[in-house]
């Protein structure tokens, strides 16, 4: 009897102790798995000078290891998930791309954010031709009957379509939104002859000016 109580006052003076243990086992923190991400990932802008910002979503220490030399940033490490602002400055080019590049302290995680700016110059190219002709059949126009039709497939790119109007290439016009790409219009020619030619060059009015700017003239043959 007397070696049961000396047990349980044992197992009494113990209990303080498996208490503390437990207590101490519910305040480890479990680390989170480390990560990095930026968002938006691409940045596209139009208007020139222009301000913006972007999100550094991490629970680390990071650097800004590399951007363009036209992209201002209020700031280039930090602690943590962050915002950062940025500024580009006026574009005298057509359009330019550049990244944002942030990475982990250490190196090894890393973010993108891929910066694109348009022009603040209105252009264009004139393209080339491709012609095609069809006879000896009787081809009618404006009430007259011919005996050939040539067709002109003529190309040409325009930059800096935000600043446009209107865009187009001889004897075609186009209006509404546009982007910065290569146009392709069809120009129909009837004659009598099997062999014509057409000059043509490309155009695009400027929206805030009015004035309107040209491509080279060039002449194309048929076939």
């Amino acid at each position: 009897m007397k070696s049961l109580q000396i047990q349980l006052l044992r197992v009494w003076l113990l209990l303080p102790f498996l208490f503390i243990a437990c207590s101490n086992e519910d305040d480890v923190e479990i680390d989170q798995p480390a990560y990095l991400r930026v968002k938006p990932v691409t940045i596209s802008v139009k208007e020139t000078p222009f301000s913006g910002n972007f999100t550094v979503n991490t629970n680390l220490q990071w650097i800004v290891k590399e951007k363009p030399s036209w992209v201002t940033l209020d700031k280039d490490k930090g602690n943590g998930t962050e915002d950062i602002n940025l500024s580009i400055t006026t574009s005298t080019v057509n359009s330019r791309t550049g990244e944002i590049v942030v990475i982990s302290e250490d190196g090894l995680m890393e973010g993108i954010v891929e910066v694109t700016q348009n022009g603040n110059t209105l252009s264009v190219v004139t393209g080339e031709c491709i012609s095609t002709k069809k006879g000896t059949s009787g081809y009618k126009w404006e009430n007259k009957i011919y005996k050939y039709k040539h067709e002109f497939t003529l190309e040409f790119t325009v930059h800096g379509s935000h600043l446009a109007s209107e865009i187009g290439v001889t004897g075609h016009t186009i209006k509404g939104a546009f982007s910065d790409k290569t146009y392709n219009v069809v120009s129909t020619v009837y004659s009598d002859n099997s062999l014509v030619s057409l000059s043509y060059k490309a155009f695009a009015k400027n929206k805030l000016t009015g004035s309107y700017v040209y491509g080279k003239e060039k002449k194309a043959y048929s076939n």
